[in-house]
Order: structure tokens, then C-alpha cells, then sequence
């Protein structure tokens, strides 16, 4: 199902009262995951955004201390009202194999460094991580279930993923009449 992501997060997914509080937004490179994640959080912040309730920070995974910088918004608000985005869960440093091999498969240490991630932010409100496609090859319909328990029920989180996908076939009819004719193949 097509939806727009902001509206998606400010209108429903921040105000919910549902068991779902682990977000994964995919998408290739270059296809906006960073500007989404700008434009969310600058949105959620806006004056004109009265049913704003909680806290919210932005965090990339750029930043070699990320977890100790988690822990202090952890020290300074209250995580259980303040939402997290990570961005670019790709580009964190410890998912690289290290100089001297440990053994572990790309797979393995993927799931390894998520986990960790999940078990530092577990305590957060909402939780929107940004990555690229590539450590999901096939799994597109697959929920990621995570290894964090559920307080109500005694179950465990789901990993709930969604796509960016910019443009779909009439947004690039749209696109490109703006600059010139185009007509869509046929269909054979």
C-alpha cells in the first residue's frame, strides 16, 4: 500500500497507542532516506503541528559514538516521550568486517550490530531507522522480528519496514511531460 511517509509518521504512527514502535524506512542510494528523515523531524517540530506530544531527536549513524550519544538523551529526557531517528544505519562503522577477520558472516554481523542498536534504543518511544536496501535483498514482505520482548503480551517487536519509493508510474508520466511529450510503452 502507497502512502505518504511524513504524514504516515506525524498523523499516525506518533500519535498511535499500537504495539508497533520499531520503524525501518529503505531505500537505494541517492533515493532521499537522509532528507525524509530532515523533513520529518522539521515537520513533527512545526508550529503549525498541534498534536505534537513528544520529544524528538535526530541522530546520525555516521557518528562514531553514536550509542554513547543515546545514552546521554537517555540520561537527559524522559526516552519513554521522545522519539529517535537514526539515520543511515548503513553507514555505521561497526558494521564493516574488521582488519583481522572474527568469523562472522556479513548477515550475522548485520543482525549482531542491529540488535545492539535495538537493545540501546528499546526504551525510546518511537524508533525511525533509515537504511539501504542492501542488507534486506528479498525480504521485502518478511517481518524482521527483533529479540526485544514486548511488556503486554510477552511476545517479541517486529522490525516494521517500509520502502521509499519517489516516483510510481504516473508521477513519471507527470515528470516527464514537464519536459516534453513522453508516452508510457505499450504493454505487449
Amino acid at each position: 500500500m502507497r502512502q505518504e511517509l511524513i504524514p504516515f509518521f506525524v498523523k499516525r504512527a506518533f500519535r498511535k497507542k499500537e504495539k508497533d514502535k520499531f520503524y525501518l524506512v529503505l531505500g537505494d542510494s541517492g533515493m532521499g532516506k537522509t532528507t525524509f528523515m530532515i523533513n520529518l523531524y522539521l515537520r513533527y517540530n512545526s508550529f503549525f503541528n498541534v498534536g505534537r506530544q513528544y520529544t524528538i531527536k535526530l541522530l546520525p549513524f555516521g557518528e562514531k559514538r553514536i550509542l554513547e550519544k543515546i545514552e546521554e538523551i537517555k540520561q537527559k529526557v524522559d526516552a519513554s516521550n521522545t522519539i529517535l531517528l537514526l539515520d543511515a544505519f548503513d553507514e555505521y562503522h561497526k558494521l564493516l568486517p574488521p582488519e583481522k577477520s572474527d568469523g562472522l558472516t556479513d548477515d550475522v554481523r548485520f543482525r549482531q550490530v542491529l540488535n545492539e542498536v535495538i537493545e540501546a534504543v528499546q526504551d525510546f518511544r518511537e524508533i525511525v531507522i533509515t537504511s539501504r536496501t542492501q542488507y534486506f535483498p528479498g525480504q521485502e514482505d518478511k517481518p524482521y522480528k527483533l529479540e526485544i520482548g514486548r511488556p503486554d503480551d510477552g511476545g517479541t517487536h517486529t522490525l516494521v519496514k517500509l520502502y521509499l519509493s519517489p516516483f510510481d508510474e504516473r508521477d513519471v508520466t507527470h515528470y516527464l511531460n514537464l519536459y516534453g511529450s513522453y508516452s508510457p510503452p505499450l504493454a505487449a
